[in-house]
This record gives structure tokens, sequence and C-alpha cells, in this order.
């Protein structure tokens, strides 16, 4: 028999600190109803890591498989939140200032144990019996008080909340393997008990119970021609900040509270897999189509009064349903020595959330086509070109007028240039239009990068590299989001103009060559 045993693990240190600005507005068609300006700081660190092992014996003629595994992670942060809000009511009400601190520890340990068999029982037939069982622990302790107040925290808004989750995953998978083609279906179900606790006292608890089958099918019809069709059901818990009952209230325009009688969401995802490359014309062609179907989808119940105050939680509504397209051709034109590529990417959600106790059924549409050309023969030179246009579409039941289409129109140019082994020269520009159908206001962010590359000491293991970003200083970030009753676009200024000097040592002598390569542009 043979015995194989690995282990492995990492560990993971953040830390991050960040300032923002930021003035709201709210009106009631032409009547501005109330004005915040809020200044929000906020640092956070976090220490994570994960451990594995993993145990494979093989056993007998048949090459029977016993595998053993297990692994564990944790997760350890604090963020710390400052907040200066003052709010302004057109009502003639004196204005609102409030000055509160937010500390959120958060803990998470997960552990899991795995035991698979496999047997040959036919030509190309294999049976899996497998099985795996585990634990998960979430925890948030928030401090929260006024911080005109020597920063002592206020019980009824500081909780201490748990959340245990036990499970077991038993099940067998069924393989049929052919020279062209795998096909596997797996037959499983999860049973767990999950519990939440607030301030030391026990909610009721809950026993689940899921069947989650899996099927997959990989065909090759020959050198370059392959189908695949998956087919997967998952069972998602509601986070501790999901289920938490106690009122955050940092914004007094958009006050949250979670819910502890969340249940698990219930998913279902298949995709189709399609791709075709020539390896004499260089020619590809790839497309994937997805589709979604989530039964108690976690999603929002949003109350909003007459001062237009959002009031908040989270619930379980019926469906939801989502679907994705993603089209990519590519090909030479020998008599021009260049390569075109085109892109197409469509995603469509339909969903239910709740305003004022009614269900409000939205659908969006993002839609992303692109069109790029490069040079074939990239001896010294590289140069790359494109255009991407991207829509968005979000429509709403309960209130047309909210309805809202919004374009992104971008343009691109990578120039690359190696004269020699030693130097590198590029210059990238993007420029990115942000418009309204049917508005007259666009924004547009240009951006320019250049750089400059040597490699020195013994075979070329050095590089040291200059690089200037942003040479316009005209960076900003710009994200737009679709509510049911606002759109809000974000503008961000970002570091701006800056230079950068680096230095790289690569270990080995040479950079892996070797192998085919066939790009998928996403720009």
């Amino acid at each position: 028999s043979t015995h194989n045993l690995i282990i492995g693990g990492d560990v993971g240190l953040m830390y991050n600190d960040m300032a923002r600005y930021q003035d709201t507005e709210n009106w009631n068609g032409e009547g501005l109803v109330s004005s915040q300006f809020s200044e929000r700081g906020e640092q956070s660190d976090r220490f994570s890591g994960n451990l594995e092992a993993t145990y494979y014996r093989m056993l007998g003629k048949d090459k029977s498989v016993l595998k053993f595994s297990a692994d564990a992670s944790f997760s350890k942060g604090l963020d710390e939140i400052r907040i200066d809000n003052s709010t302004d009511y057109a009502s003639g009400a004196e204005p609102e200032p409030f000055r509160q601190f937010q500390d959120n520890q958060t803990d998470q340990a997960n552990v899991a144990l795995h035991a698979a068999y496999t047997q040959k029982v036919g030509k190309g037939l294999y049976l899996d019996p497998v099985v795996r069982l585990g634990a998960t622990r979430e925890k948030l302790d928030r401090l929260q008080g006024d911080l005109g107040n020597g920063m002592n925290p206020v019980d009824s808004v500081s909780p201490s909340f748990g959340k245990d989750y036990n499970w077991i995953r038993p099940g067998v998978n069924f393989r049929w393997n052919t020279k062209k083609s795998q096909l596997s279906l797996g037959i499983k179900g999860e049973f767990g008990r999950m519990e939440n606790t607030l301030n030391g006292i026990a909610y009721p608890e809950t026993d689940l119970a899921y069947f989650v089958p899996t099927l997959s099918w990989d065909y090759s019809a020959a050198t370059g021609r392959k189908f695949n069709f998956y087919y997967s059901s998952s069972v998602n818990t509601p986070t501790v900040n999901q289920l938490l009952p106690v009122v955050n209230s940092l914004n007094p325009l958009n006050i949250y509270f979670g819910n502890a009688s969340l249940r698990p969401e219930y998913n279902h995802t298949a995709m189709v897999h399609w791709f075709i490359f020539d390896q004499f014309s260089f020619t590809s062609f790839m497309m994937a189509l997805s589709g979604g179907y989530t039964h108690d989808k976690i999603n929002w119940s949003t109350t909003v009064t007459d001062d237009l105050v959002q009031i908040s939680t989270l619930t379980n509504v019926a469906w939801d349903y989502n679907s994705g397209l993603n089209l990519d051709f590519s090909t030479p034109i020998r008599k021009l020595g260049i390569k075109i590529n085109v892109d197409v990417e469509e995603n469509w959600n339909r969903g239910i959330s709740l305003v004022n106790e009614i269900n409000n059924i939205y659908n969006t549409l993002n839609q992303r086509y692109s069109f790029s050309a490069d040079n074939r023969k990239k001896n010294k030179w590289d140069v790359e070109s494109g255009l991407g246009l991207t829509l968005t579409h979000t429509w709403y039941n309960i209130q047309e007028s909210l309805n809202n289409r919004y374009f992104d129109l971008s343009w691109f140019a990578d120039l690359r240039y190696t004269p020699n082994e030693s130097w590198h020269f590029e210059v990238t520009a993007d420029v990115t239009s942000y418009s309204d159908l049917g508005g007259n206001e666009a924004i547009r962010v240009p951006l320019l990068r250049a750089g400059v590359s040597y490699s020195f000491l013994a075979h070329k293991r050095g590089i040291l590299t200059l690089s200037g970003f942003d040479l316009l200083d005209r960076n900003q970030n710009v994200q737009r989001i679709s509510e049911l009753n606002y759109l809000r676009e974000t503008r961000s200024n970002t570091i701006g103009r800056y230079v950068m000097l680096t230095f790289k040592y690569r270990l080995n002598k040479v950079a892996r060559e070797g192998g085919l390569k066939v790009d998928f542009h996403k720009r």
C-alpha cells in the first residue's frame, strides 16, 4: 500500500485606517426633507490563520483509496469607529449633533473532519462514500456610547452575541470515467443544529436538515473542444451581524438591526461551459451560461418614515433568481498582423425586498461589451487598445418612476517596448465616462501611467522599476448603487498622482515557460 501525508497552513495580518466625509440630502419630490454631514474615522485590524492536514492510503490491487483530512481556521478582529454627524431638517427643527463611538470585536473559529473511501466497482465506475462533520463558532462583542461622555458604553446598544453551528454532511458519490468524459453524481445531506446567544441568554435551538445533491459532467470531443455541465446546492447560514437583534444607530437617517430568527439560505446553482480552441488558426471561443435559485433568501425589509428615515432589518423572502451569460471570441487577422478579442457579459437578478411591509419585486440587468485588438508579433513591441461599454438597468414593480438606467463608456490603450533583455518601457492610458441615460451630466476620469524597468545581476534576477501613477492627477473612484427610493453615486478621492520605485529579486534562474496560453480579456 502507498501512504501520503500533506500538511499546510498560513497566517495573515491586516490593518486598515480610513477617514470618510459624506454629505447626504433626502428629497421628497421637489422638496428637501433633511440633510446630513457625516465625518467618520475607522481603524481595524485582523489576525487570521488556518491549518490543513490530509492523509491518503492506497489499498489492494484495485487501488482503492482511503482518505482522511482535517482543517481548522480562526480569525480575530477589532473595528474602532468614531463618527460625528450633524443632521438638519427642513421642518425647522433644531440641528441634531450626533457623536458616537463603536468598537466591534469579532471572533470566528471553524473546524472540520473529513473521511472518504474510493472503491472501483466496474470498468470506469467508482463509488465514494464520504462523511464530513464540523463546527463553527462566531462571536461579536460591541461597545457603543457617546464620545462626549468619557466614552462610557451604553448597555442597551453594547451587546455580546454568539452563534454556534454544528453540522454533519454524509453522502455518496458515483463516478463514471471514460476516455472522453467524466460523470459524477453526489447524493448528500446536511444536518445541523444552530444556537444563538445574546448577553449570555440562549435562544431556542434550531435543527436543520437539507438535501444537497451535486452533478457534474466533463466531455472532451477532441483536442481543443470541451463541454462542461455543473450543478450544486448549498446551505448558507446567517452571520452574527445579520442575526444581532440590537439597533445600530450610528446613522440617525438609516437605522439598522438584525433578526435572530433568520433561517439559512438554500442555494441551487447550475452552469454550462463550452470551449473551442483551434491550435492551427489560434481562434478561440468560450461560452459560459449560469443560473441560480435561492429559497429563503436573506434580504432587506425597510420602513421609510415621513421624514425619510430608513429603518432596515433582514428577513427571509420566498425566492431569488439570477442568471449570467459570458461570450468570449478571439482570432488573429494575419493580413493586418493583429489579434482581435470580443467579450460579452450579461448578468440578471430578480428578487424581493420589503418596503413598508409591501413586497417589492426588483430586477437588475448588467451588460458589459468590450472589443480590443493587439499586435501578434511581440518581439519588441506589445500594443493593445480597445473600447468597453457597461449598461445597468434597474426597475421595480411598486414605483416605476424610480426605474433607472445608466452606462459607462471606456477606452484603454497599453504600449510596451522591450528593446533588449535589460530594459522594458510601458505606458498605459484609460479614459472612462460615467453617464446617466437621459441626463446631460457625465463624469470623465482620464488615467495615465508610465513605467521603466531595468533587469540586472546574474541571469537577470534583479528587476528595478520606476513607475508613475495617475500622471494627470485626475483619478477618482465612482460607484453607483441603485436602490428602491434612491440612486446613490459615490465619488471618492484616491491617492492621486505618485511615483514608486520597486525592486524585485527572482529566486529561479529563468521565468517559467512552456504550455498553452489562451488569453481572456476582462478589461
